[in-house]
């Protein structure tokens, strides 16, 4: 089992103890292929996570490139760009901007921002949204 295999079913344990469900992973085999159908911002993988019986409207998305939220849009789901990785560079999140639907500046702000959105799971309230603006933009973390 690969490093990566390994931390997903951890996580994937995690979330379960906490009755949430963790679908995947779905990655690309194909790494350096072009073209490929898996890669983003192509909905392939995201197609295949929802054989799970999940709704696209109903699903979120978090990622670090302009290509993770498009991918999120073209499937009809909500995507969070988080300023971390390549979104950690000021062009990505212009370029980005159009298709996210908020832009947060880390993954803990992009966890509150899902179990907070108004039809989303009503889990719990973070101070750290209370800079959250529930239009599509910045939020400091």
């Amino acid at each position: 089992m690969t490093d990566f295999e390994a931390w997903s079913a951890t996580l994937a344990a995690d979330v379960k103890a906490q009755g949430a469900l963790v679908v995947g992973p779905n990655v690309c085999p194909h790494r350096l292929a072009e073209p490929c159908p898996c890669k983003k911002p192509n909905v392939l993988l995201y197609e295949r996570a929802a054989q799970h019986h999940l709704a696209s409207a109903d699903c979120f998305v978090i990622g670090d490139s302009p290509d993770d939220v498009r991918a999120t849009r073209n499937l009809g789901a909500r995507g969070c760009l988080v300023r971390t990785g390549w979104a950690t560079d000021p062009l990505v999140v212009e370029t980005a901007k159009p298709d996210a639907a908020v832009i947060v500046d880390n993954f803990v702000v992009a966890v509150d921002w899902v179990l907070c959105s108004n039809d989303g799971p009503k889990l719990r309230f973070s101070p750290v949204l209370q800079h959250f603006s529930p239009l599509a933009g910045d939020m400091a973390g």
